[in-house]
């Protein structure tokens, strides 16, 4: 989709006399054939011996269909050894924040906003070391019958609760340190997409419990 792609990062962290942190990252990058200056920003602050963290990003950067599908380095190889393209892209400029706090031992919310624009892509280029003439890349689009996907901007907020039960921990420099427990963790989340609100365009409304 991108093509060949030239990217460069940094990154600080910055531990106040509070006891209190700050780590932040950036990347800038160019992609080549597709033309286009790609770029991605975050940042945090852990707060109240390490109970509350703040989140915040912005960017713009190319995005899986399926995080969860095949790695950016298997997508790589196989697009340049066997030139099948195993992943699917959309570009998607954003903003978003989270704000976690532990309300008590074992008990943790997270509230979160985001504000996106998502464009759909097609391929840049078709450049291989092998196969060049026998094979062509599959289209940019998700193998998926009911797939859809038009330019589009979404306006999310979303709360999540979080149990683990058994949970300890122990200080170490002012900050607590929580160990594992023997109990799982339970959770229930709840996200909703708001149409007119800063341009958004989606409308619905997500619901998810799970152990």
């Amino acid at each position: 989709v991108d093509g060949w792609k030239y990217t460069i990062g940094s990154s600080v962290y910055k531990r106040f006399k509070s006891r209190n942190t700050f780590n932040g990252n950036g990347q800038i990058g160019y992609a080549l054939d597709r033309k286009q200056l790609l770029w991605n920003l975050q940042g945090s602050y852990s707060h109240n011996e390490g109970q509350n963290l703040l989140q915040m990003g912005a960017g713009r950067y190319t995005m899986d269909f399926n995080p969860e599908g095949a790695t950016p380095m298997e997508n790589r190889v196989s697009s340049l050894f066997f030139k099948q393209n195993l992943n699917r892209f959309y570009d998607k400029q954003n903003i978003w924040g989270i704000y976690s706090m532990r309300l008590a031992t074992g008990l943790k919310l997270v509230s979160s906003v985001s504000f996106s624009n998502n464009l759909p892509l097609i391929n840049h280029s078709s450049f291989s070391f092998f196969y060049k003439n026998t094979r062509n890349y599959s289209l940019n689009i998700p193998d998926n019958p009911d797939y859809a996907m038009t330019a589009h901007r979404n306006a999310l907020v979303g709360l999540d609760l979080e149990y683990t039960p058994g949970l300890n921990y122990y200080i170490q420099r002012n900050v607590r340190v929580y160990t594992r427990s023997v109990y799982p963790t339970f959770s229930i989340s709840w996200q909703k997409g708001i149409p007119d609100l800063l341009g958004g365009e989606t409308n619905y409304q997500f619901i998810r419990a799970a152990i």
